[in-house]
């Protein structure tokens, strides 16, 4: 199986070009959704309420000294930048159950892809979780010349090494499914990419693509 980030290492964040460390120790969770090239939404939840600079307790990060609307927020994991954008919007979560968080959501990019081509997901391997159908389009019986059109569509779960690198899953990109049953197996094209993070399950990727064939095993 090929390298995977450990579930203990967190991502790194810098506001306005500044590394913050007490970000990225306060993290509870992350997503970087990427729908189509140039168009990426990162969600960041962190804790708000602890030891501030001046040995008070109170709120961390919903003073409006750090974040606010419109901060430029980067966000890394080792030497990978996985996000370079702004924040929309602001969301404070507050209840008796737990401490604080505050939710940033922003707007940006990922780094261009470093390939060409398709990725390939064999199941076993760095395929970990696949959902896949395939359905008929259209209605009435096939004639000559004119087979059913067919859909697949499929969602899965892959690891690290589809975040980043040279197998790096991009929306509007290609994926190869491998390893799976021929009806599902085959070239899909990715409409949507999401890199994840949490404290209880560490990195995971998730994607969804689709396939239209001529072939009623789907191409």
């Amino acid at each position: 199986m090929p390298p995977t980030t450990p579930a203990t290492t967190f991502p790194t964040f810098t506001v306005a070009g500044q590394h913050q460390p007490a970000l990225d120790a306060g993290l509870q969770r992350l997503s970087v959704t990427e729908r189509s090239p140039g168009h990426v939404l990162c969600d960041i939840e962190v804790v708000d309420w602890g030891a501030t600079s001046d040995g008070s307790i109170g709120f961390l990060w919903s003073d409006g000294r750090v974040l606010n609307i419109g901060a430029m927020v980067s966000v890394g994991q080792g030497t990978d930048v996985l996000f370079d954008g702004r924040v929309l919007a602001l969301e404070a979560r507050l209840s008796p159950a737990g401490a604080p968080t505050l939710v940033l959501q922003c707007t940006g990019k990922r780094p261009a892809a470093t390939r060409a081509g398709a990725s390939q997901l064999r199941w076993g391997a760095d395929l970990l979780r696949l959902e896949v159908t395939v359905e008929k389009l259209g209605r009435g019986r096939p004639r000559p010349g004119r087979p059913h059109r067919t859909v697949l569509r499929a969602r899965g779960e892959a690891t690290w090494a589809a975040a980043v690198g040279p197998n790096a899953l991009r929306a509007a990109g290609g994926v190869d499914l491998l390893g799976v049953g021929a009806v599902f197996a085959g070239a899909c094209a990715v409409t949507e990419v999401t890199i994840r993070f949490d404290r209880d399950q560490g990195w995971r990727v998730e994607f969804s693509a689709t396939r239209r064939s001529d072939e009623g095993r789907g191409g």
